[in-house]
């Protein structure tokens, strides 16, 4: 059986991928096809008449009716998708290019993948794991690759039986462990990137509760030994002790592996300081700037410490927070605002976002709701169980 395991960066995948590793029914090595996903983006977007750069990042959708459009033809797709020989030998140089960071003892055999449509292809991946994974009692085959979860639907309608695990950590984390490190990204990007992970988090976890199952990373870290058994019992196979030491943990290269962080603290271990550090490492204004424009996603998947004291909302749409240019990662200022004066003007898309949940716009149409929010049921949850504590001045 196949098994995928999706959320976004800096939300304890690895480790959680490290961990199902471990186990001797399980070959899952972590981020070695990212680019598969990219092409396969590219396939629908040319499919439906939308044109993106071949590299461009994987998008947030929202706010832009092109963006949505792909975004659905994604969601309404499978991976019965005709791949022609001229891009596959482009996707083989990209995955072995990409997974030499990350599993380059699996991307080393690239050249032997081989398929005439997407689905082809995935099975051919797949068969390099199980061949070189070293281990013979095998029950599930797959691989985690982070940022990918709107390929999900795709994934379930081309393999009913596929099992996929979804992580989700709190945005004030996610933020705080990648801004800490040396190539930052630009603070709206995070937050957008993670209200997509988020509201697919909940409605897939809903819509597909057979074939997903829904994991937080503070779970994860703070009760390891439940959290583990109800990933076994998901998968139907035995729990094994050696899962819950992270000394039996092994990289790409199959050396000893230490929890990814962007803190110095790097150990074997399950770092339950993890979970609070975005408190020391996040000032007032960036704290409240992340809660401000994820309060709604991160209500709805149970994150209720959220602090929306603000006195003057004016100060956040007219001077957000932004990284300094200096800090951010080079690609990303080739595809995201990332000066003060694009950020102030993106902040008119947020606030109509927050006016639909506080009724001072009404939805005049379905389209609207999705490019606030990309999936209707996800607003009309938020919209019906969350209380919205303030209102737009």
């Amino acid at each position: 059986m196949i098994l995928f395991v999706t959320g976004m960066f800096r939300s304890g995948t690895t480790l959680l991928s490290r961990i199902l590793d471990v186990h001797r029914n399980i070959a899952l090595p972590y981020d070695p096809y990212f680019p598969f996903f990219k092409s396969l983006r590219n396939k629908k977007a040319e499919q439906v008449g939308i044109e993106v750069k071949r590299d461009e990042p994987l998008d947030d959708y929202y706010f832009s009716t092109q963006d949505l459009r792909l975004f659905e033809a994604i969601q309404d797709g499978d991976l019965n998708v005709p791949l022609c020989p001229n891009e596959l030998e482009r996707l083989k140089g990209d995955i072995y290019q990409h997974g030499q960071d990350y599993s380059p003892r699996i991307v080393m055999h690239i050249e032997q993948v081989s398929g005439r449509t997407y689905r082809d292809l995935f099975m051919s991946l797949l068969s390099i794991i199980e061949k070189h994974c070293g281990k013979q009692d095998l029950r599930y085959v797959g691989f985690k690759e982070v940022w990918t979860d709107e390929f999900i639907p795709a994934l379930i309608k081309t393999f009913p039986e596929i099992k996929i695990i979804q992580v989700l950590r709190d945005p004030r984390a996610v933020c705080a462990s990648k801004n800490y490190s040396k190539a930052a990204y630009p603070w709206l990007f995070l937050i957008r990137q993670w209200r997509k992970h988020a509201s697919l988090f909940w409605y897939y976890g809903k819509r597909f509760n057979k074939n997903v199952l829904s994991i937080k990373y503070e779970e994860l870290i703070s009760s390891p030994h439940s959290t583990i058994c109800k990933i076994c019992n998901f998968l139907e196979i035995p729990y094994l002790e050696e899962m819950l030491d992270p000394k039996n943990y092994k990289d790409g290269m199959g050396n000893p592996w230490l929890q990814n962080t962007s803190y110095a603290d790097k150990k074997q271990a399950f770092n339950t300081n993890s979970i609070y550090r975005w408190k020391e490492v996040l000032n007032q204004e960036e704290r409240r700037y992340i809660e401000l424009l994820c309060f709604p996603e991160m209500l709805l998947n149970g994150y209720y410490d959220v602090d929306l004291g603000i006195n003057n909302l004016s100060e956040f749409f007219f001077n957000p927070p932004v990284v300094d240019m200096a800090f951010l990662a080079q690609w990303i200022k080739k595809y995201f605002p990332t000066h003060k004066v694009d950020t102030i003007f993106e902040m008119y898309k947020e606030r109509v976002r927050i006016e639909l949940l506080t009724n001072r716009i009404e939805p005049v149409n379905g389209e609207l709701v999705r490019s606030c929010f990309l999936i209707e049921e996800v607003f009309a949850s938020i919209k019906g169980s969350c209380r919205i504590p303030f209102l737009i001045q």
